[in-house]
């Protein structure tokens, strides 16, 4: 995990080739939330990231997060959006919640009953194509400027 602002290494990490990722990006965001306290942070992340089950472990703890999504995921709330910037429900469906059903089956009961949170979507022209990032609702207020902008920091 490093800083792209201050360009130093927050935190890193020697792991077994078939460890989990999101396990590994937990490890440092641990590491993180010792070395900020408190302090408000926004977390970018890349397409092997989407999961529900990882974005609810980073809504728990108070981490602000931008996570690309892969071409084909999330299809619905894409289809929902009428503009850049926008709030739509982020749908609680079986395969969403099958990483958190073997990790925390009691977490997993308690987002059924809920079955779906607005969520923050944003969406962004990078000279790749398009980017359609979720943000957490109600954190840092990103529009796609500032996402484009912070995407070439990284």
């Amino acid at each position: 995990m490093h800083d792209v602002f201050n360009r130093f290494l927050l935190d890193i990490g020697m792991y077994h080739y078939r460890s989990s990722e999101i396990e590994e990006a937990k490890a440092h965001i641990e590491a993180l939330k010792e070395i900020t306290g408190e302090r408000p942070v926004l977390i970018m992340f890349a397409r092997n990231y989407e999961s529900l089950e990882f974005m609810d472990f980073l809504e728990q703890k108070g981490i602000k997060y931008l996570i690309r999504l892969h071409k084909g995921n999330y299809e619905t709330e894409k289809a929902q959006m009428s503009s850049a910037d926008e709030e739509e429900e982020l749908i609680f469906t079986k395969a969403r919640m099958g990483h958190l059903r073997a990790k925390s089956p009691e977490r997993m009961r308690e987002l059924v009953k809920q079955k779906s949170k607005r969520q923050t979507w944003n969406e962004t022209l990078f000279q790749y194509g398009r980017l359609k990032a979720p943000l957490v609702n109600g954190g840092i207020l990103i529009n796609t400027n500032a996402t484009k902008n912070l995407h070439f920091e990284a």
